[in-house]
Order: structure tokens, then C-alpha cells, then sequence
């Protein structure tokens, strides 16, 4: 293979990384939605809860169990979304790189920044950015290589965190169910 033609492949697998990172998103989107369904029904839930605290406690715990599996589906679903910080530290062989696609570091914010637009000013002015720019083919192609390494990451952690949730939802999804019919059957309502 030529050098024009890893460059491609590399840029093409960048960009196939970054669109299932995309799809992901918007999947965990769908299921910030379902995960919401319990939210208008709490009375309900809470009803089913106390009956059940009260009347069996077998049920009970099911009940608890059912709750457990909602929340660590939210907790799956919340680790999801939140941004990783430098998944150039779980990279190996990258120690000389500079990370020039991403420029990860242009910029030093803080807590404060998240809620004003304090002056912030780039920590590389123009010169610096065209400077750290690869020089030789070689070093564009370990630049590339070295991003998609960094999304091949974000892409795998993003898809076993929400693959956790997913597999939790039919889980408090159908306990919750079971557990209310079966509260409205034993309570005559």
C-alpha cells in the first residue's frame, strides 16, 4: 500500500468510527426517553411499593430489585454521555504524538467557563498549531492512525456502557409491569 492510500483508509475508518459514535448518540438519545417512562406513573409506583412493603416480602424485594436494575440502567445510560478525558492515555506507542487532529488541548478550561464566557484565549496561537502539523508522511500516517486509535475507544467504551443500559431495560421495564399487574390483581383494584 502506498502512502496515499493508508492516508485514505485512515481518514475513511476516522470517519466510519466517528459516525457510529454518532449513531450511538442518538440511541442513548431513545433511551434517555424510555428511561423517563417511570416518571409520570410515580404515584402508581409508590403505591405498588407500600403494598407490596406491606403484603409481601417476597415482592418487595422483586420491587427493589426492579428499582436497582432502573437506576443502574440510568447510571449506564449517564456514563455513556459523559465526555472521556484523555483516551490518548489508554493508546499505547503514542508517547511522541501530538494529537494535531484533535488539538485536544488548544484550550484550559475550568468549572467557571461552564457557566461564563470568561476571556478565553487559545493556548497555541497559529504558528504553534502549523508548526506541530506532521512533516513527513510518515508522521501524518501515526498522527491518523494515532486518532482513530483514540475513537476506536470512545466508540468501544460508548457501545459496552450502553449496551448495559439496554440490556437493563427489558429487565426493570417488564419487573415494573409484572409488579404493578400483580399489585392491581392482589389489591382488587
Amino acid at each position: 500500500m502506498d502512502f496515499s492510500q493508508k492516508r485514505d483508509f485512515l481518514y475513511q475508518s476516522i470517519s466510519d468510527i466517528q459516525q457510529t459514535i454518532r449513531a450511538i448518540d442518538v440511541k442513548i438519545g431513545f433511551m434517555f426517553v424510555v428511561l423517563l417512562l417511570p416518571l409520570p406513573v410515580l404515584e402508581d409506583i409508590y403505591k405498588c411499593i407500600s403494598y407490596y412493603k406491606q403484603s409481601s416480602p417476597t415482592f418487595f424485594i422483586f420491587t427493589i430489585a426492579t428499582i436497582i436494575a432502573w437506576l443502574l440502567s440510568f447510571f449506564f445510560l449517564m456514563v455513556s454521555v459523559i465526555a472521556l478525558s484523555s483516551p490518548s492515555s489508554h493508546v499505547q506507542g503514542a508517547e511522541n504524538l501530538k494529537g494535531t487532529f484533535y488539538e485536544s488541548n488548544l484550550y484550559s478550561l475550568n468549572s467557571v467557563d461552564a457557566f461564563i464566557n470568561f476571556p478565553i484565549k487559545s493556548n497555541l496561537n497559529i504558528s504553534d498549531i502549523l508548526s506541530n502539523l506532521p512533516t513527513s508522511e510518515d508522521m501524518l500516517l501515526r498522527e491518523l492512525a494515532f486518532e482513530k486509535a483514540k475513537l476506536a475507544y470512545i466508540r468501544d467504551i460508548k457501545i459496552l456502557r450502553s449496551s448495559y443500559c439496554i440490556y437493563l431495560v427489558p429487565v426493570w421495564l417488564l419487573g415494573g409491569i409484572t409488579l404493578w399487574a400483580i399489585s392491581k390483581v392482589l389489591s382488587g383494584n
